[in-house]
């Protein structure tokens, strides 16, 4: 019964609205280029969802698909050029939460981590700093807290300071807990010999124009 009546209400909420609105939808695929992306024209909204720091290697996970269409001999350089593995410009991140977890993940030790970790942010940042004057209203970003190492990082975090740096509010940030998905678990992650420890949640960061 209380299934039935939040449907309910959502309906009812829905055709309080005014019922669906003729809106005009542009789709970029964003790719290895995605870092110089500028929006060509002014929006209302954006919405965009980047790799989740290592979690997502859109090109080592299409390496066979990308050999058989030709593109076996530049797989290195076009991985090269991904986020977070591309080499940004030495912007701003206007972040302490960035500031704070940079800390942690120098003291691993690792400089390549650090060098990904600093990559990944600048590059995101880059893009938000190019196109955000050309956002009218809302900027909507899809992220998961992952892990270096054994390092929760707070994208949505980091990415909604920067924005309120820039003179954003942020609106409210839902959180989706993931459950299903998953084709395997194993104990230890192969690559780092730690306990494997799937990013857990996807959050979705609204921000708003102030």
């Amino acid at each position: 019964m209380a299934v039935c009546r939040e449907t309910y209400d959502k309906i009812r909420d829905y055709q309080s609205r005014g019922g669906p609105r003729e809106v005009e939808l542009i789709v970029r695929a964003g790719g290895v280029d995605s870092l110089n992306m500028r929006l060509d024209r002014d929006v209302d909204v954006l919405i965009t969802s980047p790799p989740y720091l290592q979690a997502q290697e859109y090109i080592r996970s299409f390496k066979l698909e990308l050999a058989w269409l030709g593109y076996g001999d530049r797989l290195t350089e076009l991985a090269r050029r991904e986020i977070p593995y591309n080499n940004p410009p030495s912007v701003k991140v206007n972040s302490e939460a960035y500031a704070r977890v940079r800390e942690e993940v120098r003291r691993l030790d690792h400089e390549r981590l650090l060098e990904i970790y600093d990559a990944y942010f600048r590059s995101l940042v880059h893009f938000l700093d190019n196109n955000h004057g050309r956002v009218g209203r809302v900027i909507a970003i899809f992220v998961g807290p992952t892990k270096i190492r054994n390092i929760r990082v707070p994208i949505d975090e980091v990415l909604r300071e920067h924005l309120e740096s820039l003179g954003w509010r942020h609106e409210v940030t839902l959180v989706d807990r993931i459950v299903s998905r998953r084709l395997f678990k194993v104990d230890k992650n192969p690559a780092t010999g730690l306990k494997d420890e799937r990013t857990p949640t996807e959050h979705l960061l609204i921000m708003s124009k102030n």
